[in-house]
């Protein structure tokens, strides 16, 4: 099979999800995403819970991952008309607004409760969090690294609320970093940035840009996301080609295409192609959706449901591939204020609206 406009290789995220106001004062949501699918040096990684919550029930963590999940097919609704690649990790999206909804009250928290289709309430939302962390971190023998961290970084001297620290570090492993927003802001900015940089093995640099914040900052919540992992089945360099990639029915670039010919899980149902590619261990795999026709993506995107997704997945049976996969690289840099107010969650953003 031939992608078209669903390509595979590293790739790297740069997020800023938006500033959300509190009377006077800011608090900032910054969220950093490497994906890397192939060779990498090693170093630190980002950490998370240690071990996962007690007494958290299958039923809670079920409803966390289905609202995770229809979240991100709702943020790609509004921005998957965007043109050129998108690349995005709408679970650290969540999980940091997750950190921020802990601290909201009344209908700030109703409406982020809503936009960000968080199935539970405030109580047993970060026990399911920190158990959900606790899962997705693979090391050891699983052959991938998939980890995330949070952190806190907080104005010094600033009355945060002690129960709020308390439950961020224990549920989300984000620890609270005094900087001096106010009178350095700028170099707050770099000590964030270089966090960053480190938890994501230097991929990501200088996230947050300059002007970003100011001396009304309170709060920057950061979420880093790291995932490296190999094919089950690898690809030969040696099978790696040049080869035509349709960028649409009139336009074709020359990339380098990857190849190989194996018994994958694949289906053909509803005028598209669906191929499951694993990763070593078979915990996670890569799920590529191929319309038939080659412009097909815009009505592909119109029928990305949870049930159309689980239907098409319950469809794969083991067959002979040949799977052609291009290489590359890409970066993306979000401002996601607006879309997140088009999915409802309005007072984050008002200074007069905003109920902590």
């Amino acid at each position: 099979m031939l992608p078209n406009n669903y390509d595979w290789g590293c790739g790297i995220e740069h997020l800023i999800a938006g500033r959300l106001a509190m009377k006077r004062t800011v608090i900032a949501i910054a969220v950093a995403v490497v994906l890397v699918g192939c060779g990498d040096s090693e170093k630190s990684r980002p950490t998370g819970p240690t071990s996962p919550a007690a007494d958290v029930s299958e039923g809670d963590m079920a409803a966390l991952v289905k609202g995770n999940n229809q979240f991100a097919l709702d943020l790609y609704g509004q921005i998957g008309g965007e043109s050129g690649n998108l690349f995005l990790s709408p679970y650290s999206i969540s999980a940091a607004l997750a950190m921020a909804y802990a601290g909201a009250r009344g209908e700030t928290a109703d409406e982020m409760a809503g936009a960000l289709r968080l199935g539970l309430d405030q109580d047993r939302l970060p026990p399911a969090y920190q158990s959900l962390l606790y899962r997705l971190h693979g090391r050891g023998g699983r052959g991938y690294e998939l980890s995330a961290a949070n952190r806190l970084w907080g104005q010094a001297g600033y009355a945060f609320d002690p129960d709020y620290l308390n439950l961020t570090l224990k549920h989300y492993g984000a620890e609270l970093a005094t900087v001096d927003f106010v009178g350095k802001t700028d170099a707050a900015r770099r000590a964030i940035n270089a966090w960053v940089e480190d938890q994501t093995n230097d991929k990501i640099k200088d996230l947050i840009e300059p002007g970003v914040l100011d001396a009304m900052t309170r709060l920057v919540l950061t979420n880093a996301i790291y995932f490296k992992g190999n094919w089950d089945d690898e690809f030969e360099k040696d099978d790696t080609h040049d080869a035509l990639f349709h960028l649409n029915d009139e336009k074709d670039v020359e990339v380098r295409m990857m190849y190989r010919e194996g018994r994958y899980r694949y289906a053909k149902k509803d005028g598209l192609a669906v191929l499951s590619i694993p990763y070593k261990g078979n915990d996670l795999s890569m799920m590529i959706l191929l319309p038939d026709e080659v412009e097909g993506v815009g009505a592909l995107e119109g029928q990305l449901t949870l049930e159309n997704i689980a239907w098409w997945e319950s469809g794969l049976a083991w067959d002979e591939v040949h799977v052609y996969l291009p290489k590359f690289r890409f970066s993306a840099r979000f401002s996601l204020a607006e879309v997140l107010e088009a999915l409802g969650m309005e007072r984050a953003f008002s200074a007069h609206l905003f109920h902590v």
